[in-house]
This record gives C-alpha cells, sequence and structure tokens, in this order.
C-alpha cells in the first residue's frame, strides 16, 4: 500500500465546528501584582513618613504610618508614637483615583504626664472614634511614579492640622509592567511575528472582524505555546470570516476553521509564505467541556497543529504534511503494537489505494479523542494536541500513547491544566 498518497498541493483543513474571533481593539484585565511607594504625609511643617502598596491595574490599597517623635502633650514636647493601618481601593491605570480610611493608635508619654495609649478607628464617611479625627484619604497614582492627595487627619498629639498633604513615589517601570497587557492585532505582530487580520469580503469571503475578546482567547492560545515551538510552525496570518464555502459557493456554517499551506495564486513555489489559517464563527459551538472560550481556542489550536504539520524549515514546507517526520514519528508511535488479530497492514494508521483513503485500526483503548480525529492521521494529531492542552485527562482515557507522545516529543515535556502550563 502506498501510505502517504493522499493530500495535494493547496490542502485545507477544517475542524466539525467553527471558530470565533472578536475585534481588534485593546482589552484589559485585572492584575493582582502590587507594587510599594513611599513618601510622607505634611502638615503644619510636619513630615511623617509612611509607605503603601498598591496594585497598578486596581485594586486594594493597603498602607503604614509607623513613627516615632516628638509630640505636643500640655505643651511640652515629648516622646510619642503614632501606628496607623491604612486602607483602601485604587481604580486602576495612570492617573486614576485612589481612596478609603484608616484605623489605629498613638502613645505620648513625658516624665510628668503621660496620656496613655488612645485607639482610633476611622468610620467611613464619619467621624472616627478616640483622639484621631478625619473622614478618610483620597489622591491619585500616576505612570511616573509619583502619587499625591490629602488626608482628614489630626491627631491629639501630634500638630498635623485637619487636611494633611500625602505625596509618594515609586518605580514608573514596576507599575508599567504591573498593567494589563493591552491586546490587539499590532501586539500580537510584534509578539509572535502573526499577522492578524479582519476580512472585508475581497477575498471572496463573507467578511467578519475580530472581538476584543477573541483578541484575548487567540493571545491565550498563543501565549502558552510549549518554549520554541512557533520555530516548529509556518503561519503568516489568521483572518477572522464569517463562514466557510464549498467549492460549489454553497456555505458551510459548521466549519470551524481551516490552514492552508500556501495559495498558488500568491506562493507559486509554495515555499510557505502565503500560509494561511482562517476562523469561522461557528468556532465557539461548546463542543469542547461545553465551554465556548475552550472550544474557541481548542480549534485555534487544532489549525495551529497543522502548521507545524507542514513545516519544514524557515523557507520551505512539505507538499504532503504526511512525508514530514513529525506526522510519520507520530502515527508510529500511535500505533498498537499488540493488537490481537491485527496485521502488520492493519495496524495504526494504513493509506488504502483502493479504495484511496487513509484508514484505521486499533483497539479501543487507543483511539483519538474524538471521532473526527478518525479521518487521518493529520486530524488525528491535531484533535489530540488541542485535548491534550484543553481536555488532557480526556486523552489520557482514550490514549496514553497519544498523550505521551505530545508531552514527550512535541510539547518537550510541558503538561498542562485548564489550558495553562503546570509549573513545576
Amino acid at each position: 500500500m502506498n501510505r502517504f498518497k493522499i493530500l495535494q498541493r493547496l490542502t485545507l483543513f477544517t475542524l466539525i465546528y467553527t471558530l470565533s474571533f472578536l475585534p481588534l481593539s485593546v482589552v484589559r484585565g485585572q492584575d493582582s501584582q502590587t507594587i510599594t511607594a513611599e513618601g510622607t504625609l505634611t502638615g503644619n511643617g510636619i513630615s511623617i513618613p509612611f509607605t503603601m502598596e498598591f496594585p497598578p491595574a486596581g485594586g486594594p490599597v493597603t498602607g503604614t504610618i509607623d513613627y516615632s517623635g516628638e509630640a505636643t502633650n500640655g505643651g511640652a514636647r515629648c516622646p510619642g508614637t503614632l501606628i496607623v493601618a491604612i486602607s483602601g481601593n485604587f481604580a486602576g491605570g495612570d492617573g486614576s483615583v485612589a481612596n478609603g480610611g484608616f484605623e489605629g493608635t498613638e502613645q505620648v508619654t513625658c516624665a510628668d504626664k503621660s496620656i496613655g495609649s488612645i485607639t482610633i478607628t476611622y468610620h467611613p464617611g464619619g467621624i472616627i472614634d478616640g483622639a484621631i479625627i478625619g473622614s478618610g484619604w483620597t489622591g491619585y497614582f500616576y505612570a511616573n511614579g509619583t502619587g499625591s492627595g490629602t488626608m482628614r487627619f489630626r491627631a491629639t498629639a501630634w500638630d498635623l492640622g485637619d487636611t494633611v498633604t500625602w505625596q509618594v513615589i515609586f518605580s514608573a517601570a514596576e507599575f508599567q509592567a504591573a498593567l494589563p497587557v493591552q491586546i490587539t492585532s499590532e501586539y500580537i505582530f510584534t509578539k509572535y511575528n502573526i499577522r492578524v487580520e479582519d476580512s472585508f469580503g475581497g477575498d471572496g469571503w463573507d467578511p467578519s472582524s475580530w472581538s476584543d475578546h477573541e483578541l484575548v482567547l487567540l493571545n491565550d492560545v498563543l501565549k502558552n505555546l510549549p518554549p520554541g515551538f512557533l520555530e516548529q510552525i509556518t503561519l503568516n496570518r489568521i483572518v477572522r470570516n464569517k463562514v466557510k464555502y464549498n467549492p460549489d459557493g454553497t456555505p458551510r456554517p459548521g466549519r470551524a476553521g481551516e490552514y492552508r499551506s500556501c495559495d498558488i495564486a500568491t506562493d507559486p513555489d509554495c515555499n510557505g509564505s502565503s500560509s494561511t489559517l482562517r476562523i469561522f464563527d461557528g468556532a465557539a459551538n461548546p463542543w469542547l467541556n461545553n465551554d465556548p472560550d475552550t472550544s474557541f481556542k481548542a480549534v485555534i489550536l487544532h489549525e495551529i497543529t497543522h502548521a507545524y504539520q507542514y513545516h519544514k524549515d524557515k523557507s520551505s514546507i512539505y507538499e504532503k504534511a504526511t512525508n514530514s517526520p513529525q506526522v510519520q514519528d507520530y502515527m508510529e508511535a500511535t500505533k498498537p503494537i499488540n493488537f490481537e488479530g491485527s496485521s502488520s497492514l492493519l495496524n495504526g494508521w494504513d493509506w488504502s489505494d483502493p479504495p484511496g483513503k487513509w484508514e484505521f485500526w486499533s483497539p479501543d483503548t487507543n483511539q483519538p479523542p474524538l471521532e473526527y480525529g478518525k479521518k487521518n492521521p493529520l486530524e488525528d494529531m491535531s484533535v489530540s494536541v488541542s485535548y491534550y492542552v484543553y481536555a488532557p485527562e480526556e486523552l489520557k482515557k482514550t490514549s496514553p500513547e497519544r498523550y505521551n507522545y505530545i508531552r514527550d516529543y512535541i510539547y518537550g515535556g510541558v503538561e498542562y491544566e485548564n489550558g495553562h502550563p503546570i509549573q513545576p
């Protein structure tokens, strides 16, 4: 039998479900990373140092005033301590508002007289109990590494006045680094050298655009690929289309996406310079884990795996992906060695000519995780890689051979949970 007589020069791969990416714009997410700011409270010529911690992306603010110095007690200057815990919230981003309250203690002791220890507690929107009065604090943090504001704050023995001003400094670089990444088509091109494009119908397809959310999902797939994997794929652009069409012009709304290794019209030598992945509206159909986002990402990864199968080197591709060593090794590794009642020709994947198609023989314990994977070895590998990342336990059940091969020889030992690499 001829094992590799199957695919033509212009190749197209699709999943059963459709891909759905969204427009090319900015997306922000919350980030819990915090940075430290140091500064002073200033009032009536007195400066008291303090610190704050806050997340540049937005979230809880904490701070501490822990000061020992001279305070006023009955007209005398006496040693004392002031300990106040600051709390609040930062809206997130350059120049956004921060505000909150505080609670703490002060203690001043003189040789002849002591006011003792007084505990104060801030009540949001009102006066505080004890010797320190106020109505909270407010201000702003900026990306240039500064922050400032005011605090309604007066202690019994610390002559700061009713309104204290505060100023802090922090690392501008840390502020910027802690902000969420802005996911745009330009960002993806700069980071991964893959063009992400809307379709406007000029290429013969119904127009569609990437949404913000879809761009985030696409970036999530790319950033979680194993180290060096992007160097082993042939992929120039990812295009968003509404629906796939048959050669006769009829639509196929059930299709999720497709990968073409080359477009002869623009790349007659098929060197991979026109390699294109298309995502259709149906990609978000919840076929995997009953979740549209997971399904969407799994379809993207499925098609990217086709780009891995065709990759030969930086300047060329395999005309038939089944001739590539990455596919041949996969077929050999997933072939059951001891399959009762089988011959060498009825064991794993074999090209049958006639009838001119790929046929698969294997026991129930060694199957692709999805029926679509039985179409041919390329779909087998692509489906299995998607399950390896987004449903690994399912792949282990259907075929430990597939799981182990992908782990050891495609993903370099990197394993996944909920679509993200498991940290060692």
